[in-house]
């Protein structure tokens, strides 16, 4: 062959293989943009939230049954908080995301999560009952699935909207257990803060030791939400348990502490912004309207003398049931004591907490325990409670959060009050 004829016959072969890839790649492009009409995505409803999923591959494989189907492959990127008018250096949160998928029937579903930290999250197909995604489906930041229905809902968490809370709050009053339901003041889109006080009216107030706590001052923290409804469940049954607490003590719950923040699926802040937990020391200039009426709702209550107790209820992504303990220094010892002793007695006999769960830190002046410590000193016990997302006691290989276990631990919780104010004088 001459060198000019192979020249060319080099040239060919190249410009057949360019032709090819290129054919390729228009195909895999046009299969993409036919796939992406097909299925289509949404956060049109309560809670709802994402920013955007990205279709990056789509082929056909077999599916479980044998049978070709389609594996779409998308990134899930969450959407973000309002950037803070308080603090813009703190970058806004996106940790939560709850979105509907329609058109994923009979179609294997990749999805590859970025700027948030989902560990096996939830689905469901119906919106209203779900499950946690199996382990071989699941990983860190990645979900693998064949769905064999339409619609899919996928969380970080089960969602527990406002909407829901309402219907709870209707419930729970027909139990006539219920004492009142007060609204402490409005979010700055105008929803109530509400807040029950439950308690045995037969007996006075000044006999009983008293208690205020509220969940989802940050809203994407379900597991908190669940934690409160099932407490409020449990001090509301006709039940020897729940008539004894209601006689021993007064309990005024917030259920829902960011209203907006949970219609809006927004992650920590409220929807100006403002990360709630960390604004109780700003000026009032820059105190949000929710913290406003949880100040004013704690200082009424604390009116006559102060409360014996403020709970925090919170989730967190470290795999530990854990209470925030703080030090001595920054409190005082007695202070440091009524600490340790009320954990101590939730970590006896329970499966799901143990003392070396317990964290500990100096305490903070920006977030509600601060503010309860400079207005009532060790009067108060004011503590943080944090329910994880995933597994309890760092063990992987042990029970996950459920709704189950977490109307145990409410249970237990109540149990251990029970125990506690035995030990506490009233006043």
């Amino acid at each position: 062959m001459k060198k000019s004829d192979l020249i060319s016959y080099s040239l060919l072969v190249v410009s057949a293989v360019i032709i090819a890839f290129s054919a390729g790649a228009v195909a895999q492009k046009v299969k993409v943009h036919y796939m992406s009409r097909a299925v289509k995505v949404s956060s049109d409803f309560e809670s709802g939230s994402v920013k955007e999923l990205k279709l990056i591959g789509a082929q056909k494989i077999k599916s479980p049954t044998g049978k070709r189907t389609w594996r779409l492959t998308y990134t899930v990127t969450p959407q973000d908080d309002p950037i803070s008018p308080v603090n813009s250096a703190v970058a806004p949160n996106n940790r939560w995301f709850y979105f509907r998928m329609t058109g994923v029937g009979n179609k294997h579903i990749q999805l590859f999560f970025h700027h948030t930290d989902p560990v096996r999250p939830v689905y469901s197909y119906d919106g209203y009952n779900f499950e946690r995604f199996a382990a071989q489906e699941a990983t860190f930041q990645r979900v693998s699935k064949h769905f064999d229905r339409d619609t899919v809902y996928l969380a970080y968490y089960i969602p527990y909207t406002f909407g829901y809370l309402q219907e709870r709050i209707t419930q729970w009053s027909a139990t006539g257990q219920i004492n009142q339901t007060d609204t402490i003041g409005w979010s700055v889109e105008g929803r109530p803060l509400q807040m029950l006080t439950i308690t045995d009216p037969s007996i006075s107030d000044h006999q009983k030791h008293r208690a205020y706590l509220h969940a989802r001052i940050h809203p994407g923290e379900t597991p908190a939400g669940w934690f409160a409804d099932r407490m409020v469940e449990a001090l509301t049954a006709d039940t020897p348990e729940a008539a004894l607490l209601r006689r021993q003590m007064v309990f005024y719950i917030v259920p829902c502490a960011n209203p907006d923040g949970v219609v809006n699926g927004l992650s920590r802040s409220n929807i100006e912004g403002i990360d709630l937990e960390t604004n109780f020391e700003a000026p009032d200039s820059l105190t949000a309207l929710e913290v406003q009426a949880i100040k004013r709702a704690l200082v009424w209550l604390s009116g006559d003398r102060p409360l014996d107790m403020v709970l925090n209820l919170h989730s967190q992504t470290t795999p530990r049931v854990s209470f925030w303990i703080h030090t001595a220094l920054s409190t005082s010892v007695s202070f440091f004591e009524q600490q340790m002793q009320f954990a101590r007695l939730h970590t006896d006999q329970n499966r799901y907490f143990s003392q070396d769960d317990l964290f500990f830190s100096d305490l903070p002046t920006y977030c509600l325990e601060g503010w309860v410590w400079e207005q009532y000193g060790d009067k108060t016990l004011a503590l943080t409670f944090e329910t994880p997302y995933t597994y309890y006691r760092a063990n992987p290989y042990g029970e996950w959060v459920s709704l189950k276990n977490l109307d145990w631990l409410s249970r237990h919780f109540l149990q251990v009050l029970s125990k506690y104010v035995l030990t506490c004088p009233v006043g």
